[in-house]
């Protein structure tokens, strides 16, 4: 999934800033080519719910790093309303996906754009059916007498 959104996220960007920025996933050491973005999910975590659902977390940071180191704060600060509005809503698919808890901060020293964006969402893990063959029931009266013996097949009961 994680992959997923960092596909979907470039997809965004490069539908919003267009050809003239180069878009990263992995990591480049060097010859990185400016105006460029870098994409990395910061640490994804899985909280458990109530029956087999998840919450899956998924922060991440996009760097932008502008033309120019001269004018490099303002050109971020333009980026970054950009992609308040372009990263809002990304597709994976036939899902959709809200980003939340949005906010950017730029380097001061070095002119680099830190835009941090989570986008969240709910697992479900499907569990095996199994059934069982027959099941009986009784029921009493509060005087003891006995009545509504059955027994029937098919019932279903769920693995832990």
């Amino acid at each position: 999934m994680i992959q997923a959104i960092l596909t979907a996220i470039s997809i965004s960007l490069y539908q919003t800033f267009g050809e003239d920025y180069e878009i990263y996933k992995e990591e480049v050491k060097q010859d990185l080519e400016e105006p460029c973005f870098f994409i990395s999910c910061l640490q994804s975590t899985r909280k458990p719910l109530l029956g087999n659902r998840y919450l899956q977390i998924n922060p991440f940071c996009i760097q932008y790093f502008p033309r120019s180191k001269e004018k490099g704060r303002e050109e971020c600060n333009k980026v970054a309303e950009q992609m308040f509005w372009c990263l809002k809503w990304i597709s994976i698919g036939d899902l959709i996906l809200r980003g939340t808890q949005m906010w950017h901060k730029v380097d001061e020293e070095e002119a680099i754009l830190h835009f941090f964006v989570n986008y969240d969402n709910l697992l479900w893990k499907k569990q095996e059916e199994v059934k069982m063959e027959t099941y009986q029931t009784k029921m009493k009266l509060k005087g003891g007498t006995e009545f509504g013996t059955k027994t029937r097949k098919g019932s279903k009961e769920r693995k832990p």
